[in-house]
């Protein structure tokens, strides 16, 4: 059993009542009540009976069903969806964690690139976590195998027009009104790639609908901050009407909003500018993430240097003593690395090769490189001497010429 399908069972205004004896339930969407979670007198909880979600104006604290059991009795989340759906009449107990939803991130021709899967429960408690996976063999393993791509890029790349939200299934629900959505694919996370600007500036138009919440309205800014100046007309549009956390989904529930009435408030809303603030801010700004939502991220592949030993990407540093070899390893590393030979026996990903030589002499170096066997024709690039930042703009010109 499902936290959707105890919620389908499950009599919210019963359940509330039960755990917060002061909560005025009226007939009215909203019912108010002394919060728990503080020593409250002036009935500052808010409780939405439809939907389940729940917030006090006070302490600040919020969440749905679970989350609020859970902060109230301190149990975990698998603990809490048990004990919740005994309340809701099920007596399935054993929850066993289940692929609720599977979005395909597919490149330009149509060709399925990764899977995001949605899995509840998730382990160690989460109520939720995503995985990414591949095929690789004719076998699906964890990770992209690649880097993130946009979500529904097909469909984006013959638009002139694109819509951007925060998770698949909001693209999806604009997408069945026949209107070109995509996504990030690590929700309000996500970075924004390159590849991802480059895709969006080929836009004449792009509109960022942003969940009701500081996530999401940061994500919103990020992807705004990123295309300010790339496309011809750049729109952030905040939904009326929406709770907190309450999203373009939640939106289309309530009578009258339609494709039409979203169109109508696109067409109201001005073209998005960042302020000066806004745009020091970002410049300025640490983005920090919480353990828990750093947990419910998808899992990601690392890519290897050289297998199992040296990833791409970051900073890598060889520590010992003097004289026991270290530049002899990394010499060895730069000629197997720009041969795309075995090092220590581990397979290396085939690269161009950067040498920097602060401290060695050009006829040391020669005649180290061929003592190795090299051929002189490697893609290896040396520079001996002198500011290492002078070294890379060289290099880079080299490669031009």
């Amino acid at each position: 059993m499902n936290k959707d399908q105890i919620l389908s069972r499950l009599d919210l205004a019963h359940f509330y009542k039960s755990l917060v004896p002061s909560l005025k339930v009226n007939g009215r969407t909203e019912a108010l009540g002394l919060c728990p979670f503080h020593d409250d007198h002036n009935a500052s909880l808010s409780v939405n009976i439809e939907s389940g979600l729940y917030r006090c104006f006070s302490c600040d604290a919020k969440g749905d069903v679970f989350t609020f059991y859970q902060e109230l009795t301190g149990v975990d989340f698998l603990t809490a969806l048990r004990e919740v759906g005994e309340f809701a009449g099920t007596t399935e107990t054993n929850v066993k964690p289940t692929v609720v939803a599977k979005f395909e991130y597919k490149d330009v021709n149509g060709q399925v690139l990764y899977v995001k899967e949605r899995i509840e429960p998730g382990r160690n408690g989460r109520s939720k976590e995503f995985v990414f996976k591949h095929l690789e063999s004719n076998k699906w393993v964890l990770g992209r195998g690649g880097d993130p791509v946009l979500y529904r890029l097909p469909e984006l790349v013959k638009s002139k027009y694109a819509f951007i939200v925060e998770g698949e299934a909001k693209a999806d629900l604009l997408s069945s009104w026949g209107l070109p959505a995509t996504c990030l694919d690590s929700g309000a996370n996500s970075s924004i790639r390159d590849g991802c600007i480059e895709i969006l500036s080929n836009m004449e138009k792009v509109v960022i609908l942003p969940d009701n919440d500081k996530p999401g309205k940061s994500y919103a800014g990020k992807i705004a901050n990123a295309l300010h100046g790339k496309v011809k007309e750049l729109k952030v549009v905040e939904l009326p009407g929406l709770q907190e956390s309450e999203d373009i989904i939640n939106w289309v529930k309530v009578s009258g909003n339609t494709k039409e009435r979203l169109i109508e408030l696109i067409r109201g809303t001005s073209v998005w500018i960042p302020t000066k603030e806004e745009v020091q801010k970002e410049k300025e700004s640490m983005v920090f993430t919480k353990l828990s939502d750093l947990f419910q991220e998808p899992e990601e592949q690392t890519k290897w240097l050289v297998d199992g030993l040296l990833p791409t990407g970051g900073f890598s540093i060889v520590v010992a003593k003097p004289k026991v070899g270290k530049s002899t390893l990394a010499r060895g590393l730069a000629l197997n690395i720009a041969t795309g030979e075995l090092f220590l026996g581990k397979e290396v990903s085939k690269g161009v090769v950067i040498y920097l030589a602060l401290e060695e002499k050009r006829s040391e170096i020669k005649k180290h490189f061929q003592d190795m066997g090299a051929a002189g024709n490697e893609e290896i690039h040396i520079y001996v001497g002198g500011a290492p930042a002078n070294a890379i703009n060289q290099i880079r010109m080299s490669s031009r010429r």
